[in-house]
Order: C-alpha cells, then structure tokens, then sequence
C-alpha cells in the first residue's frame, strides 16, 4: 500500500511540473522588435526655409520690440504658429495685395492667385507632418499596449494554473495522509502532510508572485521619447516644424519654458518616470533601444505617448485657426 501512494505521490510532482510548463507569448516578433511601425519622413531642406527658434516670444520681448506687422488682427494661436511654420512673409505679402482691393492690376492678382496658393500649399504640407507624427504615436501605443496586454493574459494564465495546481495537489496529498492514518502510518502519514504542505503552499506563492516580462525594443535613431527626452539642437526623429512647436517659449505666464519641458513634467506628476536628474530603470528603457520590459513599464511607455500626442492635437488647432482667419478671412472662437 505504501508503494501505490508513494507512486500517487509521485504523479502530484509531475502534476505540478505540467503545470508550470510556460505559456506561450502571443505577439508578433515585429511587435516587440521595433519594426511595427514605419519611420517618419520628413523634408531634409525645411531648416532653411524657417529661421531659428527665439529665445522668447516676440510678445514677451521687451517693449517697443517690432512685431510683425503682417500678424496685426491675427489671434495668437495664428500668429504663433505662422511664425513656427515660417509663413510670415507669404503672409504678410498676401495681405498687402489683398489690401489694394480692386486697384489690383492683372499681373498683381496673378501674383495673389500664387501666394495664396504658396500658402495653402505650405499649411497643407505641415498639417500631413502633424498627421504623420500622430500616426506614428499612435502606432507605438497600440504596439505598447499589445504587448503588455499579451504578457497581462500570460501573467493570468501562469496563476490559474498555480492556483488550480496547488488545490488539486493539497486535495491529493490529504487523500494520501488519510490513507496513511488508517493504515496506522504515522510517520508516513506525517511526510505526505509536510509534502502536501509544501507543495500547496509553494504553488499558492507562485501563483501570487507571478510576473510578466518579455524583451520590447525601439530602435534609438526611431525613439520619439528619447529625442523629447535629449533635446538636440536639430532633431533626428521629429519634422523640423513639429520640433520648433514643441521647443517654441511659451509666454511668460506659462510655467514651463516650452511644451517640450511641460510634457517631460506632466510624466513625472502622473509618476510614469522619477525625479529630475535621476535616470531610473523605466526611464532607461524607455529612452534607451528597449530591453525587458514589465507590464508597467509598457502601459507607462503607451501613457508618455498619449501626452504627446495631446500636444500634437495642439499644433494641428493652431494650423486650423491661422488658415480660417488669413484664407477665408474668417476668426475662430476658442471654445
């Protein structure tokens, strides 16, 4: 009798060792190396069309500093983002012929025919990089979010298998020792609750302290976070346009220089990276090519993107409202 359940014994190990057997990861092999989501492409001759990003915004130079004048009865929003884009001077000659009415000659209102079409042509232009760089966020969230989402499932699976395991096993080894008891089996009773014990209780920790990493890489020269993050003087990753809005001075009311820095700080209050001048491991991961990445770490990674997405939704305003009111004349209520 004892020979059968040292064998029952035996089966319960084994049990136990089907039931850790690991899970599969259910992801792409692009999903967690980086070529999910296509580069950003962007004009390389754009820097020298545009002048250089100030040092503060022409409202909050000091007073009697020129404006301008082309910008005069646009609402900031236009007129700071023309000044971004570099469209002041299409701007400021368009309104001058515009001004001149019906005393246009024929060559002067071709003339308007082609900088206005110059003009919609360069916000067209701009609004498509915004797009892109929407659109290459929202990859990388999506790609974020799928694999943190396919290791949450594995982490599930791993414990209810632990947890069905440890029951099962704790069932089987009392069946043993109550065998045991009426054969008058003390000791052998004894060993088979000190296993049962053992083996429950270590199943049930397994199944509490379970985790869930996996390897998640993005390639540095491709890294959107990393480039907010460093702050080059000509960006690598981001349209020249995109990079002067994020790092334009906002005006002196504002409480961060640039919304490259309000964004930076926005991650630090929602607790997705530590304290300024600490690089910890999340931020190394996500600033750096990839590497094990927990479940956190991943769905932190997706919310840094959203921030900056918000940003993005920004610029994409701003260009709406300078194209209603120089192009169709019409001023946007801010709502």
């Amino acid at each position: 009798m004892l020979r059968k359940h040292t064998v029952l014994i035996i089966g319960i190990v084994v049990l136990g060792g089907c039931a850790t057997t690991e899970p599969t990861l259910k992801v792409s092999p692009r999903g967690v190396s980086g070529a999910y989501c296509a580069p950003l492409f962007s004009l390389v001759s754009l820097p020298a069309r545009v002048p250089p990003v100030p040092s503060d915004l022409p409202s909050a130079q000091a007073p009697g500093s020129e404006r301008p004048s082309a910008l005069e009865g646009l609402s900031s929003e236009s007129r700071q983002i023309a000044e971004i884009i570099g469209v002041v001077d299409l701007v400021r000659e368009m309104r001058a012929l515009e001004a001149q009415g019906e005393e246009l000659r024929d060559g002067a209102r071709q003339r308007l025919i082609e900088v206005r079409q110059h003009l919609s042509d360069r916000l067209m232009m701009i609004f498509f990089e915004v797009s892109s760089v929407v659109n290459r966020v929202d990859c990388e969230v999506i790609r974020a979010n799928h694999v943190a989402n396919a290791l949450y499932e594995l982490r599930d699976q791993r414990a209810r298998r632990y947890e069905i395991t440890a029951i099962i096993g704790d069932a089987l080894i009392g069946v043993v020792g109550g065998a045991f008891t009426i054969a008058l089996q003390q000791t052998a009773s004894g060993i088979a609750d000190l296993v049962g014990g053992t083996f429950a209780t270590g199943f049930g920790l397994a199944a509490g302290l379970t985790g869930g990493e996996h390897e998640f890489f993005h390639p540095e020269k491709t890294n959107l976070l990393r480039e907010l993050w460093e702050a080059p003087q000509t960006p690598t990753v981001f349209p020249v346009t995109v990079w002067r809005f994020l790092n334009w001075p906002l005006n002196g009311e504002a409480e961060y220089r640039t919304r490259r820095e309000e964004l930076i700080a926005e991650w630090r209050n929602d607790g997705l990276i530590g304290e300024p001048g600490k690089r910890d491991r999340r931020a190394t991961l996500v600033f750096g090519a990839g590497g094990t990445y927990e479940i956190d770490d991943l769905y932190a990674r997706a919310q840094m993107l959203e921030v900056v997405k918000t940003s993005l939704s920004v610029m994409g305003q701003y260009l709406y409202h300078l194209s209603q009111e120089v192009l169709h004349h019409q001023q946007v209520a801010v709502r």
